[in-house]
């Protein structure tokens, strides 16, 4: 006589609007945003990473401030566990950029992006065009390939990814920020409160919101 296996049904994915009050409630607890909406933003533009391939255009996200000190980096950190693909990077040629987000998907994670632009927003012109072209998905970047002896071809490398730009205000491009969303953040008073970051304890906390984003 063989025993009967038990089927345990798959419980259904969460509907989208408690996701994403989950996304912003997780969020809210570790920043102190200038405004109320800036949270549910966020959620917003973190579930959008999960179908950016959905879309023709992904706006960029700054975090912008006056002052070092403003909560730029700790919003980047919480991203990290709530968007899809992260890649937290400070830096980096133009050309190593573009094939990163070619082998992609990924979500770009930049900090202190400022330090590779001058004020005005001037400066290093190939991560410019990168992060201008990127925010439309049928933008590509040519890149040659080959020797004289065997030949050259064109290889068309696409840069289509979200991206998340933190920096000190003044030196973010006018051209990208046409195409962005920007948090204007500002240091905390000392009467608001938010939770201490610590790395495991969020990625553990972080798991099932992340699970539901992606199974949403």
């Amino acid at each position: 006589m063989t025993a009967a296996l038990r089927v345990v049904p798959t419980p259904p994915p969460l509907p989208g609007h408690e996701v994403l009050d989950q996304v912003r409630d997780f969020v809210a607890r570790f920043s102190a945003f200038p405004s109320e909406h800036c949270a549910p933003m966020l959620a917003l533009w973190y579930a959008h990473t999960w179908v950016a391939d959905a879309f023709y255009t992904t706006p960029r996200l700054i975090l912008s401030s006056p002052e070092p000190g403003s909560g730029k980096t700790r919003v980047l950190e919480i991203a990290q566990h709530l968007t899809s693909q992260p890649e937290m990077t400070a830096g980096g040629s133009a050309a190593s950029l573009v094939r990163m987000v070619a082998a992609g998907p990924i979500t770009v994670l930049w900090d202190e992006v400022d330090a590779i632009f001058n004020a005005g927003g001037t400066g290093n012109e190939d991560v410019r065009q990168m992060l201008n072209l990127g925010y439309k998905r049928t933008a590509t970047i040519p890149k040659t390939k080959g020797d004289p002896a065997s030949g050259f071809t064109v290889e068309r490398l696409p840069v289509f990814a979200p991206a998340a730009l933190a920096g000190l205000a003044g030196r973010m491009p006018d051209t990208i920020k046409t195409r962005a969303i920007t948090i204007h953040l500002r240091k905390r008073r000392h009467d608001e409160r938010v939770e201490p970051y610590r790395e495991s304890k969020v990625t553990r906390q972080a798991a099932p919101i992340r699970e539901a984003l992606s199974g949403w």
